[in-house]
C-alpha cells in the first residue's frame, strides 16, 4: 500500500480518536514531521515526562556514540527510533578522522560541539578539536568575568557620555545659526 501524505480525511481523524491521538497531534505529525497519515493516526503519543528519564538511562551510551540529547531526542520524537537505536547508531562522523575523533574522545566533546563551534562561533578547527569542554564551574566563571566587563565597560561609557553631556549644557557651548 502507497503511503498517504496529502489528504487526512474524516476517517483517518476517527482512527486517530480511538487511538487516543488528538486531530492536533494528527495534522502536526503530518504537516510538520512529515509522518505518512496511516503512521500518524495509529503510533501512540509518547509520554513526554517520559524522555528526560529515558535520557537518564541512555546518555551515557549516547555520549560515547557520539550523541547530543537533541540529536537522541530528535530521533525518537520525529524519526519515531526506539530510546535503545537512537542511543546505539553512532552519529554520522564522515567529516571526521578517527584520530580525529579520539582527540574529541580526550577533551570530552562530540562532533556536534566541534562543529557548532566552526560553524557558530567562527573557530577554526584546531581551537575547536583542541579546546577541552568546559567544566561547569568554569562555565560559570566565565560568564560571572564577561558580565563584570560588561558592567565595567557601561560605566566608562556612561561617565565619559555624562561629561560630553555636561559640555553641551554648558552655556554658549553652541553657535546660534
Amino acid at each position: 500500500m502507497e503511503k498517504r501524505y496529502d489528504y487526512i480525511t474524516p476517517k483517518d481523524y476517527e482512527t486517530a480518536e480511538a487511538n487516543g491521538i488528538s486531530k492536533r497531534a494528527v495534522y502536526q505529525r503530518v504537516a510538520t514531521y512529515q509522518w505518512d497519515i496511516d503512521r500518524a493516526v495509529t503510533q501512540p503519543l509518547r509520554n513526554i515526562s517520559s524522555f528526560g528519564l529515558a535520557w537518564v538511562k541512555w546518555e551515557e551510551t549516547a555520549t560515547k556514540n557520539g550523541i547530543a540529547r537533541n540529536r537522541f531526542y530528535h530521533r525518537i520524537k520525529i524519526d519515531g527510533w526506539s530510546e535503545e537505536k537512537a542511543a546505539t547508531q553512532k552519529a554520522k562522523t564522515g567529516r571526521w578522522t578517527e584520530q580525529q575523533l579520539e582527540v574529541m574522545e580526550v577533551n570530552n566533546l562530540t562532533p556536534n560541539t566541534v562543529n557548532m563551534r566552526i560553524t557558530k562561533m567562527g573557530w577554526t578547527e584546531e581551537k575547536a578539536l583542541n579546546t577541552p569542554k568546559m567544566s561547569e564551574t568554569e562555565r560559570l566563571q566565565r560568564v560571572a568575568e564577561g558580565t563584570k566587563a560588561y558592567y565595567e565597560q557601561r560605566e566608562k561609557n556612561d561617565a565619559s557620555n555624562g561629561a560630553e553631556r555636561k559640555a553641551c549644557d554648558a552655556p554658549n557651548s553652541h553657535r546660534s545659526l
